[in-house]
């Protein structure tokens, strides 16, 4: 299992790429996992698997004008912090391309996050 802890900012970043991550833990992160489609229009595309999101402050994953898929993931006790107010899973339509999202969570658990579980807008 891959772990990605204890940093200052994001844990995980994607724009504009297509990305999976199979049994990974982004824990204890500024942010845990942001995906947004880049400015040129180009989509992203993220695929977890067996994953734990924990204890991340503002928000735990982020999906904003792309496509995400979460299996057998785990995303709980999101703190609200400086970048956000403790969303466990915030999805929501890029706000400068119009780009909107498109999720797909199955066999997941999102719990104990401060503000809400999964917030879509």
């Amino acid at each position: 299992m891959s772990e990605i802890q204890g940093l200052g900012g994001g844990g995980v970043g994607v724009e504009g790429s297509t990305v999976e991550l199979d049994e990974v833990v982004v824990s204890s992160n500024t942010r845990g996992i942001e995906v947004w489609d880049d400015l040129g229009g180009a989509s992203s595309d993220l695929k977890i698997h067996r994953g734990l999101v924990a204890r991340n402050q503002g928000v735990g994953v982020l999906v904003s004008g792309s496509k995400a898929t979460f299996d057998e993931v785990v995303v709980r006790e999101t703190v609200s912090g400086e970048h956000g107010s403790g969303r466990g899973i915030s999805i929501q339509q890029d706000h400068d391309t119009g780009a909107v999202s498109d999720v797909d969570i199955s066999r997941s658990l999102v719990a104990a996050n401060h503000e809400v579980g999964v917030f879509v807008i």
